[in-house]
């Protein structure tokens, strides 16, 4: 094995070990009882069947993820909560496998640049449905960087990619603004070109050339975006939570918190990209400063968008210290930073294998803690309400029941027969539903009549929350309780 493929093995091996962790959360479980229900009844879930506060309402959602939805479902069947661990680690190691081969510079450099865009992007790898764009991602900027610099043309593969994204995931039109963002490159590049004549040997040049063929490849996306249950509204779609002031409250869509160590990473990255644009004293191509200044706002703005600014900040990453690497492997007369010969002495290549094993060795002993049921399960316990759905099937309580926002999901999966109030479902309930469940929670006035006018007549919530004291001292009696919820009953 040479050096170079040692690198590469040992770069890609430890990626797909700190991937493999315990990756459920509160929005796997619905997706999961989403799919579900579509394989038992053979159809399309397109309406609300799991709470009583939107029964039978328009769910758009499941319309443009049904396909990634049921592909987690049949790791779920297949393997469990570890199949779903092993799933996220697999696409978060492909996606970067993909963009490899597009980045600059030696197998140092782009190791190196890997694991850090990894460690940053780490903060959201959820097992829902999110990780595929993750994925997509990766795919069309690889395609697009082939072309950009003139290595390979595959544009016309984003075309069944993107239709396979629209039906996996509800921010498939991020392919599009991919595109486009490429296309505004060749564009602008288009326009210079012209000053001063734009006659119409320059007009036609345009149409004919690389313009013209973005131009195609984007209404081409446009429409593979259209083609899924939803239709043309599937363009819409990712605006539908936008307004929604709950979300502001979500983790996820937080701002980057300089204080907290989840987003040194991040952070980090960001520094160096700065520091490497320096370097070039900001001679940096539009189409770069379009891609990690859009998705670097956005991921200042919410968390959740980090690891598409990770994976597009890449390529950008590896062309700025490039020439830096290369620098040092002179002036420290360290020949493999830059010249990896794939050729090494058979002693060294073998020890390099051997390396490259026991790598993979730890690779596989970290997938071990993470990949059994019992492990998962034992997780779960800590943060769903996993003992007391037990308890309820033994002892239904009395409906209606209200339930905070991070136990909807797990109900939404595990006990189905008693729907529930509201979930992570945003798009579908809205401050209407989720402004009132905030209410009661924490025991604003008027919160008694809420309840009354749900017919609540059950509450499981975590044990922490000021509806637990005030249904308590009202008399509402404890049927269930532990650490992580408590089950009350009029």
């Amino acid at each position: 094995m040479s050096t170079r493929r040692l690198v590469i093995a040992i770069t890609f091996l430890s990626l797909f070990a700190m991937a493999a962790r315990m990756t459920m959360q509160n929005d796997t479980w619905y997706q999961l009882a989403s799919a579900r229900w579509m394989v038992e009844h053979r159809e399309l879930l397109d309406v609300d069947l799991f709470s009583y506060t939107r029964y039978g309402q328009p769910w758009d959602y499941v319309q443009v993820n049904w396909l990634g939805q049921l592909v987690m479902y049949g790791f779920y069947v297949l393997a469990g909560p570890g199949g779903l661990n092993l799933m996220v680690a697999g696409v978060v190691t492909l996606a970067y496998a993909l963009l490899f081969p597009a980045l600059s510079g030696g197998a140092f450099l782009r190791a190196f640049a890997i694991v850090l865009s990894a460690t940053a992007a780490a903060v959201f790898w959820p097992a829902r449905t999110n990780i595929f764009s993750f994925l997509f991602f990766g795919l069309y900027l690889w395609i697009l960087e082939e072309w950009r610099w003139g290595r390979r043309d595959r544009l016309v593969w984003l075309i069944p990619a993107q239709l396979v994204w629209a039906n996996t995931h509800s921010v498939s039109a991020a392919g599009i603004a991919l595109a486009g963002v490429y296309g505004l490159g060749e564009f602008v590049a288009w326009l210079r070109r012209g000053v001063p004549g734009f006659g119409g040997a320059w007009f036609r040049e345009g149409l004919r050339g690389r313009v013209g063929r973005m131009l195609l490849i984007g209404l081409a996306l446009v429409i593979a975006t259209c083609l899924t249950p939803l239709g043309p509204r599937t363009l819409l779609h990712p605006f539908d939570t936008v307004g929604v002031q709950f979300q502001l409250q979500i983790d996820e869509w937080q701002p980057v918190d300089p204080r907290l160590p989840v987003f040194w990473p991040f952070l980090t990255y960001v520094g160096l990209l700065l520091v490497g644009v320096a370097l070039v004293r900001g001679r940096v191509p539009l189409v770069d400063v379009l891609l990690v200044g859009f998705w670097g706002a956005q991921a200042f703005l919410s968390a959740r968008a980090i690891h598409f600014f990770a994976i597009s900040a890449l390529p950008l990453f590896t062309r700025l210290y490039w020439p830096l690497a290369q620098s040092l492997a002179t002036r420290l007369n360290f020949a493999p930073l830059t010249a990896e010969p794939e050729s090494v002495p058979p002693r060294m290549a073998r020890l390099n294998l051997v390396l490259a094993g026991l790598v993979a060795l730890a690779a596989l002993a970290k997938l071990v803690l993470v990949f059994p049921a019992g492990a998962n399960f034992a997780a779960l316990r800590s943060t769903s309400p996993y003992e007391a759905v037990d308890f309820m099937r033994a002892n239904p309580p009395t409906p209606q029941l209200f339930n905070s926002y991070n136990f909807g999901g797990y109900l939404v999966w595990a006990y189905p027969e008693m729907p529930v109030f509201a979930d992570s479902r945003t798009d579908l309930f809205g401050d209407e539903i989720l402004g009132p469940m905030v209410d009661i929670l924490t025991v604003q006035p008027g919160y008694a009549a809420l309840l009354d006018e749900w017919g609540i007549n059950s509450v499981l919530v975590e044990p922490t929350w000021p509806l637990v004291a005030a249904l308590k001292a009202q008399g509402w009696q404890v049927l269930y309780e532990d650490d992580v919820s408590v089950l009350l009953g009029r």
